[in-house]
């Protein structure tokens, strides 16, 4: 993770860190599982990328498909098409020719479509995805 991003704004919860131990694949974190981990026990999901920062465990398998992939690294490819309606939520939603890991979540819900597919939309529009809920980015 990328300490600049992040704000330590609580002091080192070791409960809450063993679970993230526990819950670890390859010595990291996967994106979903930290979610998973942020519902589970009622916590923010900052809270979740601040406490693995701070322990140095590295996220994996971003659901945007940023980062964390093996080989390659990155998941997101450009579409060779992208819905109407999905073109113009996207339109709707950026700022700046930017768009954050919240607002894909929210359009990929509300659309009922693969939070992935939304973020290779942005991707091929040339949109810069910033603002990870985890902190990463």
């Amino acid at each position: 993770m990328n300490k600049k991003k992040i704000s330590l704004e609580q002091p080192l919860d070791e409960k809450l860190l063993n679970t993230i131990r526990q819950h670890l694949q390859s010595e990291k974190l996967p994106c979903s599982v930290a979610f998973d981990i942020a519902q589970k026990n009622q916590v923010q999901i900052k809270h979740i990328g601040q406490t693995a920062d701070m322990a140095g465990i590295r996220l994996c398998k971003c659901q945007l498909g940023l980062f964390g992939y093996e080989p390659e690294k990155k998941k997101i490819k450009p579409l060779q098409i992208i819905e109407p309606a999905l073109n113009q939520a996207i339109q709707d939603a950026q700022k700046d020719n930017r768009m954050t890991c919240k607002t894909i979540w929210h359009i990929a819900e509300t659309m009922k479509m693969n939070k992935l597919h939304v973020s290779c939309a942005c991707e091929t529009l040339g949109l810069k995805i910033k603002n990870c809920q985890l902190g990463a980015f």
